[in-house]
């Protein structure tokens, strides 16, 4: 029966695909065709158990330069076909979707993630990512008050030896703490956990109050997305452990080096916080959201740990050393790779400051306080003008704040720049680019361009 339903559904997509015209089609589409309907059905009956009082937002799959697969959503957009009840289809091209999130689509919030990344292969871990922007989108529709975190942050945290050297001493305590089965065990790593933080907070301040804000947002977000794979990919006991490891316990017992995968480790350092509270505190997750406290906080006062004596710590600390002065070379080599590029360096200056639509905070380098790299997302308009860059490296001019663009350098083949009634068009692979503006510079290799 399942296959016949399968059948009939790659048929009628099929035939929308014709009405609509030709675009190439990939056989990961029709996988992916029809894990949009069985993940929200599925998702639909265990979400209670997984967080209880979660609601579902509209679900999306898609692939760059390929279709788009929504379903459940109110209004889809102009151009979308309906293939069966609540399930619609459409093209990437039209939405210039990015990455793994949540975002509006034709006014309601949407739960998106790209199959076709390459970034994550398997079908229940793409699906239990998508759950994890639906908790998202849950927190945003439901929890008033809940405190996000500060992406630009991520570019300036100090990269201070001695935080380093305490941040990975609290990662192993975390990994720790999530197997631990004696309380009397894990009250001892909660109490060095918290007189850790407490010397990090000396040394950086507010930036341990944005790591905070990661754990409080992500932290129970991941959880869902780690609880969904368990329920749903039918995998062996030691097959969902190496999952685990590959996907978050690495994450907290490798050793990286101030800024680097530092969201991701915050945002893994919150799903332990919520395993570890799962193993010890029944019932928690009907507490944490009505509480108002930061997942730290509400961590805390489940244990109310005291303050106690912490190793010397003499060898993470002369690593960190080493590798803070490593990040400096490795920032200057990336510069260098940038500039290196083969093809029409393009700049593009800014009359006023564009409006900032979206950039990717896990992977913007910041090279120095004015130079920010995109290596993989950047969205800016004003207007009828817009720019948006998917996978293709873009380093930003900014003032003072990273949302504030007053420059963009990029490299392109020649002919992908075209200059039309006073309008700037790039069409490349992974730049689309439509602006109001003329050329004030051209010469060999350079091309220079006033943005309105």
């Amino acid at each position: 029966m399942q296959k016949a339903k399968v059948f009939i559904l790659m048929v009628l997509w099929a035939l929308t695909i014709q009405a609509y015209g030709k675009q190439e089609l990939l056989p990961i589409d029709s996988l992916y065709l029809e894990k949009t309907v069985s993940f929200y059905q599925f998702a639909e009956k265990h979400k209670a158990a997984i967080w209880p009082g979660m609601e579902l937002a509209p679900a999306c799959l898609y692939r760059s330069n390929g279709p788009v697969f929504l379903y459940n959503h109110p209004n889809p957009p102009e151009g979308f076909v309906k293939i069966t009840e609540n399930l619609y289809s459409g093209w990437h091209r039209d939405l210039q979707l990015f990455g793994n999130t949540i975002t509006e689509i034709n006014g309601t919030l949407t739960a998106i993630a790209d199959y076709g990344s390459g970034q994550i292969s398997h079908p229940h871990e793409v699906l239990a990512v998508l759950f994890h922007e639906l908790h998202h989108a849950y927190q945003m529709n439901n929890i008033e008050g809940l405190r996000s975190d500060n992406p630009v942050k991520l570019m300036t945290y100090p990269e201070i030896p001695e935080n380093d050297a305490l941040k990975l001493f609290e990662q192993n305590l975390l990994y720790e703490m999530i197997f631990t089965e004696n309380a009397e065990d894990l009250q001892d790593m909660v109490n060095r956990l918290y007189s850790s933080r407490l010397k990090r907070k000396e040394m950086i301040g507010d930036y341990l109050m944005n790591e905070k804000a990661v754990e409080n947002f992500e932290g129970p977000a991941v959880y869902s997305e780690y609880a969904f794979f368990q329920l749903y990919s039918g995998d062996s006991p030691s097959m969902k452990r190496n999952y685990f490891e590959r996907q978050f316990g690495s994450l907290l017992t490798t050793p990286y080096y101030g800024r680097e995968k530092l969201r991701a480790r915050n945002l893994v350092s919150g799903l332990a916080l919520c395993l570890v509270l799962d193993n010890f505190h029944e019932g928690w997750k009907k507490e944490y959201y009505p509480s108002g406290m930061d997942l730290y906080d509400f961590f805390l006062s489940k244990f109310e740990p005291v303050k106690v004596e912490l190793p010397e710590m003499s060898m993470l600390k002369a690593k960190s050393r080493f590798h803070t002065a490593k990040a400096t070379e490795n920032r200057m080599a990336l510069l260098d790779d940038f500039m290196n590029q083969t093809g029409k360096k393009v700049i593009l200056e800014f009359s006023s400051i564009p409006q900032f639509r979206g950039f990717d905070p896990m992977n913007a380098q910041a090279i120095s306080d004015s130079l920010i790299l995109h290596k993989t997302m950047l969205r800016l308009a004003n207007g009828d003008n817009t720019l948006f860059f998917d996978k293709h490296p873009v380093l930003a001019g900014i003032k003072e704040q990273v949302w504030f663009v007053e420059q963009l350098m990029l490299f392109i083949p020649e002919d992908a720049l075209k200059i039309n009634d006073e309008k700037v068009i790039i069409d490349h692979p992974g730049v689309s680019i439509r602006w109001k503006g003329s050329v004030v510079e051209r010469k060999s290799g350079l091309v220079r361009i006033q943005c309105d």
